[in-house]
């Protein structure tokens, strides 16, 4: 009886140790390899069917890559973000943070269409309502860039870029540490700006920003304009 227990329990101990190796290689497989993320990534653009990932690459343990991300909104809002490659440490999720060493894209092209939120002049002007954004983690990102970000209405196109940023989010509060942008346009003139401060993406969404920069007017014979801004609203 008792070298039948020893064997019952020799191969138990030996099936656990199989079972522990076959599920240490599968999170290997999809946080190592490229053949593992696909499917994370399709399962991805099943739950969310407004996303779209084209051409993608890379492994979830290093970073992932994408020829082309598109997310379509309800309200007609179509967001391209063409050549995006990022860089993340999965270390950091032992002190449940994700931090974002780097995400890199070419181009950002936001589509909006015309609607009933564009002011005409003659209609009261009507806020509008900020959602509440709490992530259950934090958030680092230690180098975002933009090579240029195009918004397209029905009238016209604005060009911004290249833009770069660095920034923390924890809760509902976003930590903006450093923000360059910058902005050529025949309509609105040329401006070179860098942002910093807080945003607590709650009730009014409060914020406290210093900005700091240039400013050249699309006018003939204006000058250069220095800024330098601080303060705190909502």
């Amino acid at each position: 009886m008792a070298a039948m227990v020893a064997k019952v329990l020799r191969y138990s101990g030996w099936g656990l140790l199989v079972s522990l190796l076959l599920i240490l290689a599968l999170a290997a497989l999809l946080l190592f390899t490229q053949p593992g993320a696909r499917p994370v990534l399709n399962s991805l653009t099943r739950a969310l069917p407004q996303l779209t990932i084209d051409e993608s690459g890379g492994t979830i343990a290093h970073g992932l890559r994408a020829s082309r991300v598109i997310w379509r909104d309800d309200s007609g809002v179509i967001v391209h973000l063409e050549g995006i490659a990022t860089v993340w440490n999965p270390r950091c999720l032992l002190r449940t943070t994700f931090c974002v060493d780097t995400v890199a894209a070419g181009s950002l092209r936001i589509e909006i269409p015309p609607g009933d939120y564009e002011y005409d002049g003659r209609r009261p002007y009507e806020s509008i309502p900020l959602p509440l954004l709490v992530l259950p983690w934090h958030l680092q990102i230690q180098q975002l860039f933009l090579g240029e970000i195009r918004i397209v209405t029905d009238t016209r196109t604005t060009f911004i870029g290249p833009v770069q940023l660095q920034a923390r989010w924890a809760g509902s509060r976003v930590t903006v540490e450093q923000l360059q942008a910058s902005m050529n346009d025949t309509l609105l003139g040329a401006a070179d700006a860098t942002l910093s401060g807080t945003i607590d993406m709650r009730s009014e969404w409060p914020l406290a920003v210093t900005l700091a920069g240039r400013y050249v007017p699309p006018l003939e014979n204006w000058q250069e304009q220095r800024v330098q801004l601080s303060g705190q609203g909502n």
